[in-house]
């Protein structure tokens, strides 16, 4: 089973400066997929030196994924930092559902501090990333007020999201160990395996404590029936849910408007 780690974030956050260390310090036998349309970057050397880089794009409506090497444990898939997160996020489900042999660890958000604080209108396309992530890295954080940091943080602390936030230091995570463990805190239920899960008929359950009569026991059935309904159909992802005309419900903003270059 290949082991596949998801780096989210907007162009120029330093996703590849941190995914480097995370190479030096954990990741083995990795394999690196870089979106086709991401520019070469300075960190790549180290990339290069650490792993097999290959490159990934989308094909209309779906990911095209290179095929792994031979011998590959992990790989690590670095998404357009300029497109549209939860596009990326609904086609990688849909390719995960197809290949069985892949199993999905975590996902990471390197988030540019300094970009989202000077501008904050673009706070919508950084939250989707935070919705799909079980970790986010907060990088670029020169001339970030630290208030500004625990504000963030107690946000989505009070809507009880369970991803992990920590801290950059010179382009290295603290513990790595802990960055990489495969342990879903994602807020989003979109890689999730629906099951069938069985559901209690409460009409049995109080009919061995009371007798009802038999037409209560039938509302009871009915009810019960509804339930396992609604139980058992998939949950959407909010930010894959459309309108009667196919548009997203969630529109995020084009992060290239917020991007210098």
């Amino acid at each position: 089973m290949i082991q596949l780690y998801v780096i989210l974030g907007c162009a120029g956050s330093g996703r590849r400066e941190v995914l480097a260390d995370l190479l030096d310090n954990g990741l083995q036998g990795c394999v690196v997929l870089l979106a086709a349309s991401e520019a070469e970057a300075p960190s790549d050397s180290r990339l290069h030196a650490k792993a097999r880089v290959l490159r990934w794009e989308m094909d209309g409506d779906s990911m095209r994924l290179p095929q792994f090497p031979e011998g590959a444990d992990c790989a690590a898939l670095i998404c357009d930092g300029r497109a549209d997160p939860a596009v990326q996020m609904e086609h990688l489900a849909a390719w995960l559902k197809g290949n069985s042999e892949v199993e999905l660890a975590r996902i990471i958000t390197v988030l540019h501090s300094h970009l989202l604080y000077e501008k904050p209108h673009a706070k919508l396309w950084f939250d989707a990333c935070i919705h799909f992530s079980d970790v986010v890295l907060f990088h670029k954080r020169e001339e970030v007020p630290n208030k500004w940091f625990s504000d963030l943080q107690q946000r989505f602390t009070k809507a009880c999201y369970p991803c992990i936030f920590e801290f950059v230091k010179g382009g290295r995570v603290k513990n790595p160990a802990q960055i990489l463990f495969p342990e879903a805190l994602r807020m989003s239920l979109a890689f999730e395996i629906q099951e069938d899960a069985p559901v209690l008929d409460s009409a049995d359950l109080l009919a061995e404590d009371f007798d009802l009569g038999d037409e209560a026991d039938e509302d009871l059935e009915e009810d019960a029936g509804e339930d396992e309904i609604l139980d058992n159909e998939p949950q959407v992802d909010p930010y894959f849910e459309r309108d009667m005309s196919g548009r997203r419900k969630i529109h995020l903003p084009d992060i290239r408007d917020y991007l210098n270059g």
